[in-house]
């Protein structure tokens, strides 16, 4: 099974540009395409916060000044994803929603294979920043692969796999097996021991699992 399509975020933060170069790599060795996604998230620009007797005037210019910098921020990211992706010749679209940031991408992960994502201010363009657990639950609500960009983009050479025999532990192994993402040199799957539970076979399991779908794998 290989990548045909990755989803972006195009939050015009630090990490947007290294997150588009990863996508570029990881879509140019699976021929796939790119969805650049932007977002006017609704929760950000207008959150609920109390607001004083007569400052009803104040929260509506407040609204429309986040609105005016979100669209201009929307606007450029845009057009960067646009022009680094034709530069890397890769077949692409991109789409904007209004709404609730974490809804928007897990619709458009539905019919995706991977988002890559900034670790950090995702959608924010420079007004309110999301909460710190933002992809964890866009994670949750998707059921789909992230891969959480910083910046610059470093090599994946070296992968750590947890795996405790869980349902989530399985579907996360699955998902990477199984995805032709990168290409690590090595893959260590570990297992915290406990009282009662066989960590042996569970690490072997997990190993041969990778190893059939052509990964390195070592057990620790």
């Amino acid at each position: 099974m290989s990548l045909k399509r990755l989803i972006v975020a195009l939050g015009g933060s630090e990490y947007m540009e290294s997150a588009v170069a990863e996508a570029c790599q990881i879509a140019r060795r699976n021929d796939a395409e790119i969805v650049g996604v932007a977002v006017m998230d609704e929760t950000l620009v207008d959150p609920v916060e109390p607001a004083p007797i007569g400052g009803g005037a104040a929260a509506a210019d407040l609204r429309k000044e986040r609105t005016a910098a979100v669209e201009a921020g929307m606007n450029d990211a845009i057009e960067v994803f646009t022009r680094i992706v034709e530069g890397a010749g890769i077949p692409h679209r991109t789409e904007r929603f209004f709404g609730d940031a974490q809804t928007a991408l897990a619709d458009a992960l539905r019919l995706a294979d991977l988002a890559i994502i900034g670790i950090r201010h995702a959608f924010d363009y420079g007004t309110v920043a999301h909460a710190d657990d933002f992809l964890g639950r866009v994670a949750r609500a998707s059921g789909r692969p992230i891969l959480a960009m910083t910046t610059p983009a470093r090599p994946i050479d070296r992968v750590v796999v947890a795996y405790d025999g869980s349902t989530a532990s399985a579907d996360a192994l699955r998902a990477f097996g199984v995805l032709n993402g990168f290409s690590p040199s090595t893959i260590r799957v570990v297992h915290c021991r406990e009282d009662g539970v066989e960590s042996d076979r569970l690490l072997e399991e997990a190993a041969a699992y990778l190893r059939l779908h052509g990964h390195e794998a070592v057990q620790f």
